[in-house]
């Protein structure tokens, strides 16, 4: 793998107590400052648009079937020989992570780590990050910029919902990121309902689900310590919880509304 990328534990001594900014790149629906900055209150010190060598964007985070099936995550990869630059058009296979830094004070760092499950979802990691200069150039700074994946992942065809591209695809646009990236967002499918079955799945879920999750994560949010990690029961909750979901989906569920992850 890309050498330079260190991936740490939850529990790592790097995130308890920092007492510096610290570079915080996100690739997902954090791409969007808007969202990040109103959503969590978060004030960044400064936002460069980056690119990592060595990890690459996919969408394998598993959310909840026909209503958010899929997120953005990241994992690693062997970067390719050919670099991303203007004039070679990103299509998504290059072995490299495009996103945007942000330099967050030590409290805003911790916010992000317990608003992003308190550890109960995530592996963080430090990634050398080379900055873009405003023609997409890469430029010859670089910084480094922790990040998170999520290792539990799901396998197969899947895709996130219209809403969350469009949040990709708006914070791309926000963030001025170069033009071949945003294009290669807009041409990712997202998850649609086209039956009436999976209309009857997604008012299941709804009902079913989505009550006791939002309680969880506010739950998590509430009992997340100072260092943005959430206790062990926490953690087991959590897998108990999305392992029940899923796997009475692929046991019964996909059979009886149809797809909640992959239909287009």
């Amino acid at each position: 793998m890309a050498s330079g990328i260190q991936v740490l534990s939850p529990t790592s001594p790097e995130l308890a107590a920092p007492t510096e900014p610290r570079w915080y790149l996100a690739y997902g629906s954090n791409l969007s400052a808007t969202g990040f900055v109103v959503k969590r209150n978060i004030t960044p010190l400064d936002t460069k648009v980056v690119i990592v060598d060595g990890l690459t964007l996919t969408f394998d985070n598993p959310g909840v079937p026909y209503i958010e099936p899929r997120f953005a995550n990241c994992r690693l990869v062997e970067p390719a020989a050919e670099q991303w630059s203007p004039e070679n058009p990103w299509m998504g296979d290059r072995g490299s992570l495009m996103g945007v830094a942000y330099l967050l004070s030590p409290a805003d760092f911790l916010t992000i780590l317990r608003s992003e499950g308190g550890g109960t979802s995530y592996q963080p990691l430090i990634a050398p990050a080379a900055p873009l200069a405003a023609d997409g150039a890469r430029t010859q700074q670089v910084i480094n910029a922790y990040t998170l994946l999520t290792p539990t992942t799901r396998r197969g065809t899947g895709y996130a919902s219209l809403r969350y591209m469009n949040l990709l695809r708006n914070g791309a646009r926000e963030q001025h990121m170069p033009e071949p990236y945003i294009a290669y967002l807009d041409s990712i499918p997202s998850y649609r309902i086209t039956s009436f079955r999976q209309k009857i799945g997604r008012l299941v879920h709804i009902v079913v689900w989505m009550p006791g999750l939002l309680v969880f994560f506010r739950i998590v949010a509430r009992l997340s310590s100072k260092t943005g990690r959430a206790p062990k029961p926490i953690l087991w909750t959590r897998r108990a919880l999305f392992g029940t979901m899923w796997g009475l989906y692929d046991l019964l569920g996909k059979w009886v509304f149809g797809d909640g992850e992959a239909s287009s």
